[in-house]
């Protein structure tokens, strides 16, 4: 169940450079955030697709009509920004552009989504950008256990662009949260430990989970879209 999407000022004016700087190219990004028990979503953050462009070595990758994610960027930026916050950042979905006016999803786009729906029984996110000739999102939800017996059953979420509509506990950092606040914390972590011949172990565990639910943010497995 998705009822609305509530989408932080910091996360709209992401999509929208993102969207303007590869302007009239494909790009898209992933969507962090929360899920709320009323069935709102509350998107806090935006990760970029990646860089270093090109189509070998997991590469960004941008075109008219299509564009890949740099795997390894996306899941290492995913996983810090979350962290970040001290209530953790989820997966929500992704969107990505579309050239001119198609504001409904293509075949490989289907795919992708199902996949995603597939993981998180709460369902996924997935938003098209349009220039025709203002910026224009649309913000669809596809539910976990999709009926859709050839497309899927995709439902279209009005979107409030508006942090004021945001609880303040949503924008609380995990260390340091402003003045009058502690700034000098004490470390409660485990060491990250390096080897000497250059390769690292306990890094994987500074990730979350890579259990199949919202919070899994390692996208290795990430398909492209077009």
């Amino acid at each position: 169940m998705c009822e609305a999407v509530v989408i932080s000022d910091k996360a709209y004016n992401a999509i929208i450079s993102e969207v303007f700087e590869w302007h009239p190219y494909e790009t898209g990004g992933i969507l962090l955030g929360h899920v709320l028990d009323n069935g709102i979503r509350i998107i806090m953050e935006v990760i970029p697709p990646g860089y270093d462009e090109g189509l070998a070595n997991q590469r960004v990758f941008h075109e008219m009509g299509y564009f890949e994610y740099n795997q390894k960027f996306v899941n290492y930026l995913a996983a810090h920004v979350s962290s970040l916050y001290r209530i953790p950042l989820s997966l929500l979905g992704l969107w990505h552009r579309h050239p001119g006016s198609m504001d409904t999803f293509s075949l490989t786009d289907d795919i992708t989504n199902r996949q995603f729906a597939a993981l998180d029984t709460d369902g996924t996110l997935s938003g098209l950008v349009n220039i025709d000739p203002y910026f224009r999102l649309t913000m669809y939800y596809l539910p976990h256990n999709d009926k859709g017996l050839f497309r899927p059953a995709y439902q279209k979420i009005h979107v409030y662009n508006d942090s004021s509509l945001i609880p303040d506990e949503y924008f609380e950092m995990k260390h340091y949260r402003g003045q009058n606040k502690n700034a000098h914390p004490v470390f409660e972590g485990v060491p990250r430990t390096f080897f000497l011949q250059g390769h690292t172990a306990n890094l994987r565990k500074a990730l979350p989970a890579l259990a199949a639910n919202r919070n899994k943010l390692y996208l290795s497995w990430f398909p492209y879209h077009s």
